[in-house]
C-alpha cells in the first residue's frame, strides 16, 4: 500500500505567493517594454517632423507651368473677335428636373494669347479650373419644359501672338508629366513603341527625336478631311490617314513613346471672316516640351506640307487660339468644347455655331 503525501499548507501557500510574485514581475517587464517602446517611437517620430519641417520646401512642378520654359520671338499679333452659341432643347413629353452644363471657356494663355474682353450670357454660372488650368463655365438650372430650349452665348475679343522658338539650346531637364498613356493617345502599344523607336533611333537629342515625328507624320499620314468621330493615335497609324485629331493624337502618342513630354491642343484657327462652319474652325494641334526651351507648339496637320513644314515646328502664326490642354478631359467627360447631364426628359443640342473674325 502506497501512501499518499501532502506538503504542509504553508509551503503550499508560500509556493502560490512564489508564484505569484514571478506573473507579476513578468507582467511588470511586459508593460514596461511596451512603455517604452511606445515612448521610443514617439520620440523618432518627433525627430522626423523636426528634420521635415526644418528642410526648405520644394513646390513640384505645376503641369500647367512652363517648367523651365525661354520666351519665344514675336513677331506680329491679331486681334479677333469670337462668338459661340450653344442651344439646348428638351425634346421629350416631360419635365427635365435639372441640367447641368460644363462649357470650356477661352482664357489667357501666355505666350500666345490675351482675352480683351469677354461677354457671357447668362450670367448666372461659375468658373471652376482643372488641374491643367483650364476654364470652365458651370451652368446649373431646373425644370426645362417640353420643347423648351436654353441658349449660352459667348462673345470674346482676344489678341493671339505669332511666336517662334530657337532650338539651338536642346540641353537640360525635362519634366516627368504627360507621359503616360490614354484613351486615344496609345503611347504603350507595342506598335507606336517600335515606330517610334525606329523614327528617332539617329536622333543626338529630344529636339531632334520630336522634329523626325513632324516629319514622318507629316510624310505618311494621309488628310482626307473631317472626320466625325475621334479614332486615336493607333487606328490613325494602321489606317495611314485622319483628321487633326488624329494627327495631334499620333504625334503626341509617338513622342510620349520616346519619353518625351507632349500634350494635346484643342482651339479654333482662322479661316476667313466668311466661315461659318464650325468642323473648319475648331482645331487640334500639340505641344511638346524639349530641354532648354520648354513647352513649343507642333501643329501636325497644317505641316504635313512640305511647303509649310518649316512654319508649324516650335512656331505658330497667329491665327491659333487655344481653348484647352488635354484629351479625354474629366469636366468634358472626355467630350470636346462642352458637355451637360440632365435628370428627367431628354436634352438635345438643337445648335451650335461659331464665328471667328478679325477686329481690325
Amino acid at each position: 500500500m502506497t501512501e499518499q503525501k501532502s506538503f504542509p499548507q504553508n509551503i503550499q501557500q508560500d509556493k502560490r505567493i512564489k508564484k505569484n510574485k514571478k506573473i507579476i514581475i513578468a507582467c511588470c517587464s511586459i508593460f514596461g517594454a511596451f512603455v517604452i517602446i511606445f515612448i521610443s517611437t514617439f520620440i523618432i517620430l518627433w525627430i522626423i517632423s523636426i528634420s521635415k519641417d526644418s528642410k526648405p520646401k520644394t513646390n513640384l512642378p505645376n503641369i500647367s507651368q512652363n517648367t523651365a520654359q525661354i520666351e519665344p520671338t514675336k513677331t506680329q499679333s491679331q486681334i479677333y473677335n469670337i462668338s459661340e452659341n450653344i442651344s439646348i432643347k428638351n425634346i421629350g413629353q416631360e419635365n427635365s428636373y435639372m441640367q447641368t452644363a460644363y462649357i470650356a471657356k477661352f482664357h489667357d494663355f501666355a505666350p500666345y494669347q490675351d482675352v480683351l474682353e469677354e461677354t457671357i450670357s447668362p450670367t448666372n454660372y461659375e468658373i471652376i479650373k482643372d488641374e491643367n488650368s483650364n476654364e470652365y463655365l458651370k451652368y446649373t438650372f431646373y425644370n426645362l419644359l417640353p420643347n423648351e430650349s436654353r441658349t449660352f452665348n459667348l462673345q470674346y475679343k482676344i489678341k493671339l501672338n505669332k511666336i517662334s522658338y530657337d532650338l539651338q539650346n536642346c540641353q537640360g531637364k525635362s519634366i516627368n508629366q504627360f507621359l503616360s498613356s490614354e484613351k486615344s493617345i496609345e503611347s504603350d502599344n507595342q506598335e507606336i513603341i517600335n515606330l517610334s523607336q525606329n523614327i528617332t533611333r539617329n536622333a543626338q537629342n529630344e529636339c531632334q527625336a520630336s522634329k523626325e515625328i513632324y516629319d514622318w507624320i507629316g510624310n505618311n499620314i494621309n488628310y482626307p478631311g473631317y472626320i466625325p468621330d475621334a479614332k486615336g493615335a493607333f487606328w490613325a497609324l494602321q489606317n495611314r490617314q485622319g483628321d487633326c485629331t488624329e494627327f495631334a493624337d499620333l504625334f503626341v502618342a509617338l513622342n510620349r513613346a520616346d519619353n518625351i513630354p507632349a500634350r494635346f491642343i484643342e482651339g479654333l484657327v482662322y479661316q476667313s471672316d466668311q466661315e461659318t462652319d464650325s468642323s473648319q474652325m475648331k482645331h487640334d494641334w500639340t505641344q511638346v516640351f524639349l530641354p532648354g526651351t520648354g513647352w513649343v507648339p507642333v501643329d501636325p496637320t497644317f505641316g504635313r506640307m512640305t511647303s509649310n513644314r518649316n512654319d508649324y515646328f516650335a512656331k505658330l502664326p497667329d491665327t491659333h487660339a487655344t481653348l484647352t490642354i488635354g484629351q479625354n478631359l474629366d469636366i468634358l467627360h472626355g467630350y470636346y468644347f462642352y458637355y451637360y447631364e440632365y435628370n428627367g426628359s431628354t436634352i438635345e443640342t438643337i445648335s451650335e455655331q461659331w464665328r471667328m473674325q478679325k477686329a481690325d
